[in-house]
């Protein structure tokens, strides 16, 4: 019976899997006979057209449906010529390759973690514990951690070209071998000072090798790691940073970001967070290989951040090695910007109050960043000279704001802007939201009908216009909601 019943299963399997790919294919089919019909159609407009006068804009969307299955992409392109939108629709299939990537930065960078697994003093603990054990016997132990450890100890991972590190393992010249150095490592936990506050625990698990050379010899390993009745966390990357021309600058503090407080028992907020520059020695050894050694007896602070200030996003600029981080800071919208070229020189920016139930976007573009705030309008953040200046742009609050604070709910980069002199324009996909209940829960998704240009300078609104297309419409009906990308150029 129960044979018969597993054939019966895979049976339907077969079935759905097969019923799902001829969907998908009759549904991508469905949508590629009609490239050659697509049509815009303007739905408003508002302003002087010739104030967007020679923009173009790209549009990318991929239907998200099956992802283990062929796809495709359609390419809108929008020219404004003549106080008009010229449309040059095209379309892709994408076929399935076992999965779907994206690409990662490149850029050189250090990444610091807090894990009591390093502790020298948890060690000499584990040693202790480990006397009233038989080899090949193993216990588990609840430790009151503040009693042992006085800060949480601290390690990095870091690249520099092709070549992986971490701060525990250093080539010997004499040697001609890896060995572990716990110098660095010690030198790492002092300089961030993440102190074990009391009440935290630690479930540790400890079991006894064979012992070597007379000595007691033994592993252990944190399972748990507890704060009150809560689970918090065994193993943390917390900072950041980036490497230019021979040392890292440690910047970007996770802790910091919105909505993340698992590491406000250990942390303190009120003191504000150091930015650190860290020399790195590079060292070669045998078989044209190159080992980089952090430098910590060289490590200098080049600035410090407010510790209230909460990262939104972060991203390092692609004219020059800058930090760009947008965020909020004692209840202020704020900019902060690295410069690593200028000895990690630090600019903040404040820009406007927050104000319970807005909503803002961000968008880090190459050496600026756009803030977008729903009711009020858009801050950009740019270089002017040896500084940085701000530029603001207010929304108009009955034409284009129905539109544009759409953007967050897309998975992808659904919305674009462009600053130059003055004139900023944002293009996105326009839609409306609206929710769905499936098994896991009620979802909100933006139901696309088509495409939006808004042009602005510091006066405000001069020109917005929006264009709808039936393509939206049956590319959700087929196969759900979009990854999409936009493009001003």
């Amino acid at each position: 019976m129960a044979n018969k019943r597993i054939r019966i299963w895979i049976i339907v399997l077969v079935l759905l899997t097969a019923a799902a790919i001829a969907y998908t294919f009759t549904s991508a089919s469905s949508i590629a006979a009609t490239a050659d019909k697509v049509e815009y159609v303007q739905n408003g407009s508002y302003g002087d057209p010739s104030a967007a006068e020679g923009i173009n804009v790209s549009f990318e969307h991929l239907p998200r449906g099956n992802i283990n299955i062929d796809r495709v992409k359609w390419k809108s392109e929008l020219s404004m010529n003549g106080g008009r939108a010229d449309f040059d629709v095209s379309h892709e299939f994408i076929p399935y390759e076992g999965t779907y990537s994206v690409e990662g930065s490149s850029q050189d960078d250090i990444v610091f973690y807090a894990s009591f697994d390093f502790s020298p003093e948890l060690e000499v603990l584990a040693r202790e514990e480990a006397r009233s054990l038989k080899e090949g016997d193993g216990k588990t132990i609840t430790v009151d951690l503040s009693k042992y450890v006085e800060y949480v100890p601290v390690i990095a991972n870091y690249t520099v070209g092709h070549s992986s590190n971490d701060s525990r393992h250093y080539y010997d010249p004499e040697s001609k071998t890896t060995v572990i150095r716990e110098d660095v490592d010690k030198v790492l936990t002092e300089l961030f000072g993440i102190k074990v506050r009391d009440g935290l625990t630690a479930t540790m698990t400890i079991y006894r090798d064979k012992d070597k050379f007379g000595d007691i010899s033994c592993r252990y390993s944190i399972t748990e790691v507890n704060y009150g009745p809560s689970r918090i966390w065994t193993d943390i990357s917390f900072a950041g940073g980036t490497y230019h021309d021979g040392a890292f600058y440690v910047y970007n503090y996770f802790g910091r970001y919105e909505n993340a407080d698992w590491f406000a028992v250990s942390w303190d907020r009120s003191e504000p967070y150091k930015l650190y520059r860290i020399p790195v020695k590079s060292v070669e050894a045998e078989k044209d290989t190159t080992f980089y050694e952090l430098e910590a007896d060289k490590i200098t602070t080049f600035g410090e951040i407010d510790g209230s200030f909460y990262i939104i996003e972060s991203r390092l600029s692609e004219d020059g090695p800058k930090a760009m981080l947008p965020g909020i800071a004692d209840g202020v919208y704020r900019v902060s910007i690295v410069d690593f070229t200028n000895g990690g020189r630090l600019y903040d920016m404040d820009l406007s109050k927050v104000t319970e139930g807005r909503n803002y976007d961000v968008l880090i573009k190459d050496d600026y960043v756009v803030l977008a705030i729903n009711k009020e309008g858009y801050y950009v953040v740019y270089p002017r000279g040896n500084d940085y200046d701000v530029f603001f742009a207010p929304t108009d609050g009955k034409v284009e704001d129905a539109e544009v604070w759409r953007h967050q709910k897309w998975y992808t980069k659904s919305f674009d802007a462009s600053y130059s002199d003055g004139k900023l324009i944002v293009a996105g996909f326009a839609g409306e939201t609206k929710s769905v209940t499936d098994a896991i829960g009620t979802h909100e998704y933006v139901d696309a009908a088509g495409l939006s240009l808004a042009v602005y300078s510091k006066d405000g609104l001069q020109y917005f216009t929006r264009y709808d297309s039936d393509l939206f419409k049956l590319q959700y009906a087929t196969t759900g909601s979009s990854l999409c990308s936009v493009e001003i150029h």
